[in-house]
């Protein structure tokens, strides 16, 4: 937990049907305070310029937006 604090990353590898989405979709509706939590699928995403976008779209979309601005 220190190194996501410190702005690192986590990387979830497991087989299928384990729970990594239900984990995922779990820390979207109770995100920790001062967390802000996006989830996106972008396996659809076949450039860069298609992944950047579908961030972009999520970030417009959800309340975080609203968040920055005020």
């Amino acid at each position: 937990m220190a190194a996501i604090e410190e702005g690192g990353h986590l990387l979830l590898l497991a087989p299928r049907r384990v729970g990594k989405t239900s984990l995922l979709r779990h820390l979207e509706n109770n995100p920790q305070e001062g967390y802000v939590f996006l989830y996106t699928m972008d396996q659809s995403c076949n450039t860069e310029y298609e992944f950047y976008k579908e961030i972009l779209e999520k970030l417009h979309s959800s309340s975080l937006s609203t968040d920055l601005i005020s």
